[in-house]
């Protein structure tokens, strides 16, 4: 998948079938199906808008995987993943049921179809997420689970930067684009090298996952994206009990501070090993020169989110019930002529979807969370809900920007944060604080947490 990337003049068709080839061989494991999930979407989903035929290609194969694991985690005989299971798939149909109602307004409302099946692809790829990551937590080794947020961190991190950066008329080596672009999958890795390097069973380990959690937020940030400074938010999911797997306040003010003085020095050193790094760097001085003098109103991009604050909020009140729906073009906030089917509110969700979508749509998340809490593993090791608590306290401060679940990387950091749960709840004993304590009398545990306990004593 990630060969249609580098598809040029007559090989396109070349590397096309290789990548396809590659990608099928890659669907006959559980991981390797939310590696083509990710890797693919990010590849397939990176080029022009509309429904082209890569993502006429990619939803296909999309649908495969879904079909796949819906089946395989149904059909799961081990207890410990029947509730996991049952939560994950009533997520999908929440997120469904949303796109069902969106759908039929759009269609009602008159909206073209190609942007009402534009918009929902969006909202398929969330649906489809809890389902796609559980199945492959369930089987999926650390290994390859670590690998897999690796590489992908890895692209959405510099895809980011090569888009900003060429957003603002610099560019590397003349690229505009490299994938498809997200913030909120980066979020999702972050947290979850954040938690690896905390519960790591080694100092070089520990090390090393701190070094790469701290390239995420670098790589974003150096591009020229001040909103970005939310990573930092990020650092308040990890406190808490240590038998959590998470850090106490003055273990965690220790690892801020070192963190903070760390970003403070290399960020301009970075910043300024860019192209128009001086400019970059200016624009960041100006920003903290406007909030010195409470001025920050008067920022370009302030005034254009205040304008998609004012323009969702107006189409809410149109139709609070149901919204606009699927397909419906919002007028551009900078005055351009065309407009677009977003806008960077967070009040867009309950101008597209309504009170009773976004009700839906609300219902999805709090499922998402409970399939996390009940993926945890023997002991009292919290790994899958310490990573949800750092991408969730992100998400919060970034939710002042934008409607996160407009990011089609949304989906992709659902499905690495469950299968990370999943995965981690069957191999405690990779992880620092991971020793169980020991079942209270009376207590009884399946064999999988028999197994679990017994490797962990």
């Amino acid at each position: 998948m990630v060969a249609v990337v580098f598809a040029v003049g007559h090989h396109a068709y070349a590397a096309l079938a290789a990548a396809g080839i590659f990608g099928l061989t890659l669907m006959r494991f559980p991981v390797g199906r939310l590696a083509v999930f990710i890797l693919g979407g990010l590849a397939l989903m990176g080029g022009t808008s509309g429904l082209g035929p890569t993502k006429i290609l990619y939803a296909g194969i999309v649908v495969t995987c879904f079909v796949i694991s819906w089946w395989r985690v149904s059909r799961s005989s081990d207890e410990d993943y029947r509730r996991p299971a049952k939560l994950a798939q009533r997520a999908s149909g929440a997120m469904f049921l949303a796109m069902a109602l969106a759908v039929a307004v759009g269609y009602s409302s008159g909206h073209d179809l190609s942007l009402i099946g534009q918009d929902a692809f969006t909202y398929f790829l969330i649906a489809v997420s809890p389902v796609i990551g559980l199945d492959a937590g369930m089987k999926g080794s650390m290994r390859a689970v670590r690998t897999l947020t690796v590489a992908a961190g890895s692209v959405a991190a510099i895809s980011w930067a090569v888009w900003w950066l060429a957003r603002r008329g610099s560019s590397i080596a003349g690229l505009e684009r490299l994938t498809m672009v997200t913030s909120f999958l980066g979020f999702a890795v972050f947290a979850i090298a954040l938690t690896l390097a905390v519960n790591a069973s080694s100092r070089m380990g520990s090390a090393a996952w701190i070094a790469f959690a701290a390239a995420i937020p670098i790589i974003y940030i150096a591009a020229g994206s001040r909103s970005m400074v939310v990573f930092a938010a990020g650092l308040l999911g990890v406190v808490g009990a240590s038998r959590y797997g998470r850090l106490a306040p003055g273990r965690f003010a220790l690892l801020a501070a070192a963190i903070g003085s760390a970003a403070v020095a290399v960020l301009p050193i970075v910043i300024l090993a860019v192209p128009d790094g001086d400019r970059i760097l200016q624009r960041f001085t100006r920003t903290l020169e406007l909030l010195e003098n409470d001025s920050i109103g008067r920022d370009g991009s302030v005034i254009e989110r205040s304008r998609a604050y004012e323009f969702t909020a107006a189409l809410f009140q149109q139709s609070p019930g149901v919204g606009q729906g699927f397909g419906h073009v919002y007028p551009s906030v900078s005055g351009e002529a065309s407009g677009d089917l977003k806008v960077d509110s967070p009040l867009l969700i309950f101008s597209k979807f309504g009170i009773l979508g976004a009700v839906a749509v609300i219902g999805f998340l709090a499922l998402v969370w409970l399939v996390v809490r009940a993926l945890d593993g023997p002991g009292e090791l919290r790994m899958g809900q310490t990573v949800l608590r750092v991408f969730v306290w992100i998400t919060v401060f970034r939710m002042a920007f934008v409607a996160p679940t407009e990011d089609k990387g949304f989906a992709y950091a659902i499905a690495l944060m469950i299968c990370f749960a999943a995965t981690a709840s069957r191999f405690p004993d990779q992880f620092l604080r991971s020793k169980p304590r020991g079942a209270r009398a009376g207590t009884t545990t399946s064999a999988t947490r028999q197994r679990l306990l017994a490797r962990t004593r």
